[in-house]
């Protein structure tokens, strides 16, 4: 190509500084599509493979230049994130073991929607089969998350406390957290039962047999991802009702909403909001969040 814009143009520049490397997700890929956009505006029309060299080799050069940026952003999986990761670890292998262990009728539930499936329509054998047979016991399950909540609750209390040389305490929304475990598990239930329902409907509207079914709502059952997401997601809510509780009662009037390492658009725009009310809701926003607070106080603000 002979016309060619110079990488040190203002609009090439521009592209450049705009590139957020704070995103883990983002890619080089993604660098190239900023350029050729700027270079399109020139009047030209160019994809990926027939950019100008120079400026192939100008990114990887400013890739390269931004890694130890890019790699401290990515250490954004803070010493919160981790601490949240940690925890949940511990407890995640016993939310699987008892969320499974509380499911019966499974086998009794697909036997019935196949068996019937010649007089009903797939949804409705799927559905009179599931009311019927499948049951939940809660009783562990609610006993595993209560613990789960009992060490996050002690560690999130804890580490606001230390921050300002006050005492740890479980405070009114650490106490009804763990009053409401039942509520949160019958969620987590509800869900696996439609996840079994829709796996049993799909199964005998495909004429699949019944070891094939089995197979598919095995793997609901017993998914360790599943329970890595409710340990990390409840853990980070018991740390922050915990903190919140302890900031509260030490004077905070509000909080900086602070985003994990892969943030998704809704906690962007909660961060971006910032600051929030001390009363309102912390994080997590959404399962799998591992966004962190930064409690604002009084006395921090020349109030």
């Amino acid at each position: 190509m002979t016309n060619k814009i110079k990488l040190s143009s203002p609009e090439v520049s521009k592209a450049l500084s705009s590139i957020q490397f704070s995103l883990p997700l983002q890619k080089k890929q993604e660098l190239f599509d900023v350029l050729r956009e700027t270079y399109k505006k020139s009047g030209q029309k160019a994809t990926v493979s027939d950019l100008p060299s120079s400026w192939v080799n100008a990114v990887e050069k400013y890739l390269v230049s931004a890694k130890k940026t890019f790699e401290a952003d990515l250490t954004k999986e803070n010493s919160h994130e981790r601490k949240v990761k940690a925890l949940a670890s511990k407890h995640k292998t016993a939310i699987e073991a008892a969320l499974a262990a509380s499911i019966t009728g499974v086998s009794t539930a697909i036997s019935h929607a196949v068996n019937t499936s010649t007089m009903l329509d797939a949804p409705m054998a799927a559905k009179q089969a599931v009311d019927a047979y499948i049951n939940f016991d809660s009783a562990r399950s609610v006993k595993t998350l209560q613990s789960l909540y009992t060490v996050a609750l002690e560690a999130g209390s804890k580490a606001e406390a230390k921050t300002l040389g006050a005492d740890a305490i479980l405070g009114p929304r650490a106490q009804q957290l763990i009053q409401r475990a039942g509520v949160t598990i019958k969620g987590i239930n509800d869900t696996t039962q439609n996840r079994i329902y829709t796996a049993i409907r799909d199964g005998v509207a495909n004429g699949d047999a019944h070891a094939t079914i089995t197979t598919v709502v095995n793997a609901i059952v017993n998914d360790p991802s599943r329970a890595d997401i409710i340990a990390t997601t409840e853990t980070n809510r018991a740390y922050q009702l915990a903190a919140q509780d302890v900031a509260a009662e030490n004077g905070a009037i509000g909080f900086d909403w602070i985003t994990d390492s892969d943030p998704c658009p809704e906690c962007i725009e909660l961060e971006s909001a910032n600051p929030h009310d001390i009363s309102e809701l912390v994080p997590p926003d959404h399962p799998n969040c591992a966004c962190d607070t930064n409690f604002i106080y009084p006395s921090l603000t020349g109030e």
